[in-house]
This record gives C-alpha cells, structure tokens and sequence, in this order.
C-alpha cells in the first residue's frame, strides 16, 4: 500500500553551533539548548520546520522562518542568566538608558543599531546598563559621552573609560569632535588645514 503521509522533501545540513547557541539558516537565526553551543549538529529543513539533531537526537524544532537578519530563541534554551535578557526588548533598554542620560541613550541606540541578532545587541546594551550599579548613573554617562565621542560606543571601551578613570577627565566636545574625524596618519592634514 501507499504511504498514509505524502512525502515531503528535507534538505540535510551540518552545522557548527555558535556559541550564542543558535545557528544560522538563510538569513535567520534559530537556537538549540544552549549546552550544544560549539557543537556540531546535523539540520533537517522542510518546506515548514527546521529540526535540528545532534548524535541523532532531536533537540530542537522550529517553525521554517524566510525573515533574514531576525532570530527564533526559545527561552527553554538559554541558560538561566540570559533568560532575564529574553524578557528585555529594544524600547524597554531604550527607556532604561534615557532615564541615565542622552549620551547613555545614544550608546544604547548604536550598540541596537548593530547588524548582530537583536538578542545579543541587547544584551550588549545590559551590560553597559548594568556599570551603573558599579560606578554610579553620572559616572555611566560621562563614560558614555567619552565613548560616543571618540566613536567607541562597546561596553568594552565604556568599561575601561570607567576603570580608568577617564570619565572624571575634562571633555573638550570640539576638540574631541574634531580629532575623531581625522586620521592619525601624518599625511593627511584634515579640515583645519586649508582654513
């Protein structure tokens, strides 16, 4: 007899798990359990779902997604410090930041502006959010002025603006401004120069 079920066609990839636990499919982010991050899995996709496997065990399915740039993130798969992040979304950051000041905002604004998946700018956001119980609102938002002027708006660089102090230093807008649109190098003169 024939089959009950007609027969659908799936395509079979491998893939390495990135370590934000998802792996990407056309465009579009998916996450597995995050103990498979780095891990080699085996992706069945069909014409609707995406199920993923690894050693020949389903570990997860999701619904076939065509929007590139996005991700699907099953909260059950994140590991119980990111699932705080899960409940956050663009606007809830924006207003966290604006509420420390508008440089904080800006930062906040550019680190959300990153072509990385929306979960991980986020939590980059967070992080940068989470010096002010360290080093105090006002501190943050100088830090954050320093990093959007000198073009470096990373919890990286904000974190080390705050260790180092740098925050408490004097900022000169126009002429931080204007050294952070010209080269170091000695053969380009800049704008000033044919003033």
């Amino acid at each position: 007899p024939l089959p009950a079920n007609k027969y659908h066609y799936t395509e079979v990839l491998f893939k390495i798990v990135a370590r934000d636990y998802h792996f990407v499919l056309a465009g579009h982010a998916y996450s597995v359990p995050f103990k498979y991050a780095n891990k080699k899995i085996e992706i069945h996709i069909s014409k609707n779902l995406v199920t993923a496997f690894y050693k020949g065990k389903q570990i997860a399915v999701h619904v076939y997604n065509h929007t590139k740039g996005s991700n699907t993130t099953l909260s059950e798969h994140m590991p119980r410090e990111h699932q705080e992040y899960a409940s956050q979304n663009p606007e809830i950051v924006k207003s966290k930041a604006q509420k420390i000041g508008p440089y904080t905002l800006k930062v906040v604004e550019s680190v959300l502006s990153q072509k990385e998946n929306v979960f991980t700018n986020i939590r980059a956001c967070m992080s940068i959010l989470k010096l002010c119980k360290k080093y105090g609102d006002n501190r943050l938002e100088k830090a954050c002025k320093r990093a959007y002027y000198i073009q470096a708006p990373t919890p990286k660089s904000i974190n080390s603006i705050l260790e180092k102090g740098l925050d408490n230093l004097v900022l000169e807008e126009n002429t931080l401004e204007n050294k952070s649109h010209q080269s170091s190098h000695e053969n380009i003169r800049g704008s000033q120069y044919y003033q």
